[in-house]
């Protein structure tokens, strides 16, 4: 299924090899006499057979072109979703890929089985894959306080050029990795319990840095900081506790028993 913003200030349809196509709009508001909201059905709500159908659109093929300021909210039950160049998308899938690019207003995208990625998007962003993994590229609130969440139970997270201030990844046995500036002020979690936590940052980043790592699993050799202290937890994992700059941004890490390891940015 595709989903593109256009120009054009109407929504059109295709479908191949499915259901039937159909679209009922909501009550024309009094003040201008334009409909807010139109729902693209999957049978004809005009043709009196097809009155009892469910609203299901299904298809070896699905286009929707809409207005570039749309925003969309949607319920895949197995499909291959694209979505571009559109104000916001709310999206749920249960089992398929979905990539999601130019979304200019915010991101919603759960899939229970498949791989979400965001490219080129701004606003707050939620994603959520319980088996696949998460890939977010160039990335960057609206508003001061949006964040970003990313969260995965047995797939990787990678993160490029996410600008967000506010950042939260948590995975239990995959790879986290975060790639990119560290904003000023910024609030970063990222949590996992046996895959990797890497974050690959400039040299020069400001931060607190507060992890708790398993103990001889915590590397940050490319980086000098201000203080670092290292203090026991039990017999298998240690808390550090350090400054790197001006500790402006806060960074908080968790894995008990995967690496922790800050590699400096090229």
């Amino acid at each position: 299924m595709r989903i593109n913003g256009w120009e054009r200030n109407e929504v059109r349809a295709f479908v191949s090899g499915g259901s039937k196509l159909g679209f009922r709009a909501a009550t024309p508001k009094k003040k201008n006499g334009k409909t807010s909201s139109i729902t693209v059905l999957g049978y004809d709500p005009k043709d009196a057979k097809d009155s009892n159908s469910k609203d299901c659109l299904y298809g070896d093929e699905i286009e929707l072109d809409v207005p570039i300021g749309a925003r969309i909210s949607l319920k895949g039950r197995d499909a291959k979703i694209t979505v571009k160049s559109i104000a916001k998308i709310t999206i749920t899938n249960n089992d398929g890929d979905i990539s999601l690019s130019d979304i200019e207003e915010g991101v919603t995208a759960t899939t229970y089985d498949g791989n979400i990625s965001v490219e080129n998007s701004s606003g707050v962003i939620n994603l959520n894959s319980a088996d696949g993994s998460i890939f977010a590229y160039n990335t960057e609130p609206i508003e001061v306080g949006d964040a970003f969440t990313a969260k995965s139970t047995s797939g990787s997270i990678i993160l490029q050029s996410v600008n967000h201030s506010v950042v939260e990844a948590r995975s239990i046995s995959s790879l986290i990795k975060f790639e990119g500036e560290i904003q000023t002020d910024g609030k970063y979690r990222f949590i996992n319990t046996s895959g990797q936590i890497i974050l690959a940052i400039p040299r020069d980043s400001s931060c607190l840095l507060d992890a708790i790592a398993a103990r001889n699993k915590f590397m940050a050799t490319d980086f000098e900081f201000v203080t670092f202290n290292v203090s026991k937890i039990d017999s298998t994992v240690q808390k550090i506790t350090a400054v790197m700059g001006g500790g402006e941004a806060t960074i908080n890490l968790e894995n008990q028993s995967g690496w922790v390891r800050l590699i400096k940015l090229n």
